[in-house]
């Protein structure tokens, strides 16, 4: 039968008596005369209640009325009236699906403009703006850091034609931030590929300068952010725990390939000649690894450089643990206390040592001359002869005995018993 599906539909719903009732229900919504107040007020809250359903559910409020419509109708073929209705039922279920779907992407559609006009506005503007100046400044900094890589740079020659105004337009901004961000990408990736190259320890000078082959080339390297005492410099003495930091240096670095980089708020050299760098073997952060140990102090020479902080706070650490040079090693200066003769040129003397300990040894000491046994010396007297001179006008016996003697002045030696000056040799 052509059309037993639909007509089983429609006999359903009229032995149900669904459309009759219907019917009936909106009839009885109508206010009539003898309604009380309330009665009315409840009949149209019910009906403004039906009207916002039979809108929401427009499409199919529209396929109940024109079912309706067709019931009530006279047709001289039933199964034509009831395929009518079946079909407009149907198409009742697809345009609701259509309009409710329709609804939802309108909504969707209103909430992504609302944002997208929103976001010129205000802080968001103002927050691209700082953004864009941020990144911008980030990738002059790397430049100026592929610079000491050996990195070929002339590709980002025009970009120093790129940059933001505060009354730049949001798309102008977009737009600047967009290709900075990408040449920023690329420019670090090329940074990386370079810090991941070695290079090879030849020679460690001290605790903060060692040597490196450099593009072949032995090469002096000082390590950014630390001091370490002292231990070569002809200058200076050996200060309290340099040997002790030159032998950590050495256990880290000397023979090994480590990893560099250079930082460029302290240029590529100092005024040695000596490449500023710093210094990683593997993992291990060797410039900050000196300081957290206590075997360098956190040295800024004129301006702040990268990890300053980071290196300030290592300091900390280690003076609050008093490693290394922070300890009792290093807690007095080391200086002679006392010096004595205790024999002919030698001295004893008393040390204090870095720990504040003492000791002494004995050292030679010419200025020791207690003790010494006195050199016999023969002199000649620088007399001059004179016989006229008397006794009294002689200084000294020996002269007497020069006038007597030497310048044959026989009158010196009255008695002729050989001794001149008897007042002066007796």
């Amino acid at each position: 039968m052509k059309y037993s599906f639909k007509t089983s539909i429609i006999q359903c719903l009229m032995k149900s008596n669904t459309l009759n009732k219907l019917t009936a229900f909106c009839k009885s919504l109508i206010p009539i005369k003898n309604d009380t107040v309330l009665a009315v007020l409840l009949k149209i809250f019910t009906i403004v209640l039906v009207v916002t359903i039979a809108i929401f559910l427009l499409p199919i409020t529209i396929s109940l009325l024109i079912i309706l419509f067709i019931r009530n109708s006279k047709f001289k073929n039933e199964s034509l009236q009831n395929g009518i209705i079946v079909f407009v039922a149907i198409l009742g279920i697809i345009f609701s699906f259509v309009y409710w779907t329709r609804d939802v992407d309108t909504n969707v559609q209103e909430e992504i403009s609302s944002s997208k006009n929103s976001e010129p506005e205000g802080e968001d503007i103002s927050e691209l703006l700082n953004e864009t100046k941020s990144i911008i400044k980030e990738f002059n900094e790397n430049l100026a850091i592929a610079s000491n890589y050996n990195i070929d740079i002339s590709k980002y020659k025009d970009v120093d034609v790129l940059g933001v105004t505060d009354d730049a337009s949001t798309e102008e901004i977009e737009d600047v931030y967009n290709q900075i961000n990408l040449l920023n990408k690329d420019l670090e990736d090329s940074i990386k590929e370079a810090q991941s190259k070695t290079y090879k320890v030849v020679e460690v000078v001290d605790g903060d300068t060692i040597k490196i082959l450099y593009d072949g080339v032995k090469t002096s390297v000082r390590l950014i952010g630390i001091d370490t005492p002292e231990t070569v410099d002809p200058r200076e003495p050996v200060q309290c725990f340099g040997k002790e930091a030159s032998v950590k240096m050495k256990s880290l670095v000397d023979g090994k390939e480590v990893g560099i980089m250079f930082d460029n708020t302290q240029g590529a050299k100092d005024k040695y000649g000596r490449l500023l760098l710093y210094v990683w073997v593997g993992n291990t952060f060797v410039n900050e690894l000196m300081i957290k140990q206590g075997y360098a102090h956190e040295y800024t020479y004129s301006t702040p450089y990268r990890y300053q902080t980071k290196f300030k706070e290592a300091q900390r650490l280690a003076e609050t643990s008093e490693s290394g040079l922070w300890g009792d090693i290093c807690a007095c200066e080391k200086k002679e206390l006392s010096r004595k003769c205790t024999s002919c040129k030698t001295s004893t003397v008393t040390y204090q040592k870095w720990d504040c300990s003492t000791y002494t040894e004995k050292i030679t000491d010419s200025k020791c001359t207690s003790g010494c046994s006195a050199s016999k010396t023969s002199t000649t007297p620088s007399y001059t002869c004179n016989c006229s001179k008397s006794c009294t006008q002689i200084t000294s016996c020996a002269e007497a005995y020069y006038q007597l003697n030497t310048c044959g002045c026989s009158q010196r030696d009255g008695d002729d018993d050989g001794v001149p000056c008897e007042s002066l040799c007796n």
